[in-house]
Parts: C-alpha cells; sequence; structure tokens
C-alpha cells in the first residue's frame, strides 16, 4: 500500500490539510484549482477544457494534468478541479510567470453564468509518494 502525504511548500497557499514532518521529502509539487461550475454549464466547461491549447507541452518540470469531475453543490453547480503534477514548487512558479502561461490563460473565456465565483488554488509539495 502506498500512502501520499501533501504539505504546503514554505510560504504556500492555504490548506486544511495538516502538514507531515517526517523524513523522505521528494519534490514534486501539484498544483490545483477548484472551479464551482453553474448548473447546466458542466459540459461547456468540460469540453473548453478539452480543446484548450494548455501551452504545457514542454514546459520545463511539468509532468501531467488533470481535469476533475466533482460532486453536485448544495444550491446547484458542480465541483471540478484542475489537478497538475509538477517536478517542483520552482518548476511551477516558473511557469506562472512565463509567456506559455499567460498565453494559455488569456483566451480562456467561458459564457457569463459559468463560474460561481473565482477558482480557487491549492499547492501541495508530496511528502511521500
Amino acid at each position: 500500500m502506498s500512502i501520499m502525504v501533501l504539505i504546503m511548500p514554505p510560504g504556500g497557499q492555504r490548506c486544511s490539510a495538516t502538514p507531515f514532518t517526517g523524513q523522505g521529502r521528494t519534490k514534486l509539487y501539484i498544483a490545483m484549482n477548484r472551479f464551482r461550475i453553474g448548473a447546466g454549464f458542466e459540459d461547456g466547461f468540460e469540453e473548453m477544457w478539452r480543446t484548450r491549447d494548455s501551452k504545457l507541452d514542454g514546459v520545463p518540470g511539468f509532468q501531467e494534468f488533470k481535469m476533475l469531475r466533482g460532486p453536485e453543490l448544495e444550491g446547484g453547480g458542480t465541483l471540478f478541479i484542475s489537478h497538475s503534477v509538477w517536478e517542483s514548487y520552482d518548476s511551477f512558479k516558473d511557469w506562472t510567470e512565463s509567456d506559455a502561461f499567460k498565453a494559455a490563460h488569456g483566451k480562456s473565456r467561458a459564457p457569463e453564468g459559468t463560474y460561481l465565483g473565482h477558482p480557487q488554488f491549492e499547492g501541495f509539495e508530496v511528502v511521500t509518494a
């Protein structure tokens, strides 16, 4: 059995997980955004992500990306989470400051009513794998 424990990087983002202080930490970093999507906009949101040019291919340190569909929200809508794995926090941070990041995010538009508020970012450093 494999157990993965996640902690925030120094100066990291808010998280409800309890930090683990053991030995054997890896440098992998997981970046996630929580999207609350309005009822009836889920299929369009999924299609937007399936067809978007993420500009992630060839980005140093990038390992994988998944878009996850979660539970229905109280009051309507659905939770989605983007999940990307990076070689390190520094690789992720460098990407967020790159032209590729600006290009990938500058054109992402969705119909009004798609988003139920701003996405919530959560970042984690992998402690064990």
